[in-house]
């Protein structure tokens, strides 16, 4: 992804969020419409954009792990 879909992905509102409990560094993961962003605790970085191409959110939804937000 490009700097510029990066942003205007951030921007978009979220579609889910949760904390990240698989490391102890306090990161948040957000899930836009098949884009995965982590960010620092206070969300003033960015750390990683992954591109969710198979779509991993609906499936942890149907699972009952994540809500709708």
């Amino acid at each position: 992804m490009t700097k510029k879909e990066i942003i205007e992905t951030y921007n978009k509102p979220i579609n889910y969020i949760e904390y990240d409990k698989k490391t102890n560094t306090n990161k948040n993961v957000r899930y836009y419409d098949l884009v995965r962003v982590i960010t620092n605790e206070e969300n003033t970085e960015v750390l990683t954009v992954v591109k969710d191409d198979k779509d991993r959110s609906q499936g942890m939804i149907r699972r009952g792990r994540w809500k709708k937000k």
